[in-house]
């Protein structure tokens, strides 16, 4: 019986293990998701021009258009 004890721990592990990646994987999923779609409202709401303004008071000169 100690004989298989160990062979069942060893496959209770291995699952576990896989169970633990898959659900990494699912988060790492959903933060890259999550990072695109930030990514893709800010370049839609034009924070650019919004940050250039805002330097332009710092620095007294025009911005560019």
């Amino acid at each position: 019986m100690s004989d298989e004890q160990p062979d069942e721990l060893e496959a209770g592990l291995r699952k576990r293990d896989r169970m633990f990646l898959i659900r990494l994987l699912i988060r790492f999923g959903v933060v890259v998701l999550l990072a695109v779609w930030g990514l893709s409202m800010l370049s839609e709401s034009n924070i650019g021009g919004c940050a250039a303004r805002g330097f332009q008071s710092v620095t007294e000169e025009p911005a560019e258009r």
